[in-house]
């Protein structure tokens, strides 16, 4: 509905709100819209439930987390593959006070979105990127897991070839010249979010994401 028809009251804290990205669902099955429904709520639900005994923060982070890990969004385990074949994760977390972490290009963190945390918290600095910021995930205990599937290597290997000829992915453009130019580049070696007010009147927002398909390395979201 339009912001215009929901009900004119005062929104009462704790609030949170999550979000599992944008793109096109084509072939959508119901089985998997219902499995997408059930992380969406689980998310809302942990989040919740997290800003009882926190805040905000608290609240969308566990929220982006679970979205992370349930492998049905482009974040986390369903982070998609770039043009080389490997993924490259993002992650970030604000705080209404102004604090904010973030993490770009991460290969092997399980949930990039504790890592951005950790940035925020533990660092001097807003966005870190490369290898060794997972040498700091590590550091602080958090997990490490490959991303990369064989579901995926495979439709990695179905959209790179309609790409080489022209097909699909419009919004790459100029891909298929630069593989042609430069096939040496391109040997082997996508987005949720969540916001969320508190009983102490501070907002949060988190989001992660794996970029999308054949994107290059290096790209951040």
């Amino acid at each position: 509905v339009g912001l215009h028809e929901l009900p004119r009251r005062r929104l009462q804290a704790p609030i949170i709100v999550v979000h599992g990205g944008a793109g096109r669902y084509r072939g959508l099955t119901a089985k998997r819209a219902k499995a997408i429904k059930r992380a969406l709520v689980e998310a809302l639900v942990r989040g919740y439930e997290a800003m009882d005994s926190g805040d905000a923060v608290d609240g969308v982070v566990e929220a982006v987390r679970v979205l992370e890990d349930s492998g049905l969004f482009n974040a986390g385990r369903g982070s998609v593959l770039n043009v080389r074949g490997y993924v490259e994760m993002d992650a970030s977390v604000m705080s209404g006070d102004l604090r904010a972490g973030a993490v770009a290009a991460v290969r092997r963190v399980r949930n990039p979105i504790l890592l951005a945390r950790l940035v925020m918290e533990r660092t001097d600095h807003v966005l870190l990127v490369g290898d060794w910021v997972e040498r700091l995930a590590e550091a602080y205990g958090l997990a490490l897991e490959d991303h990369v599937s064989s579901d995926k290597l495979s439709k990695w290997l179905e959209i790179k070839a309609k790409v080489s000829k022209g097909e699909g992915m419009k919004h790459l453009r100029k891909l298929k010249k630069l593989m042609s130019e430069k096939p040496n580049l391109f040997e082997p070696l996508g987005t949720v979010g969540a916001v969320a007010l508190d009983q102490q009147g501070c907002v949060a927002a988190a989001s992660s994401t794996g970029g999308y398909w054949l994107k290059l390395p290096g790209r951040v979201g």
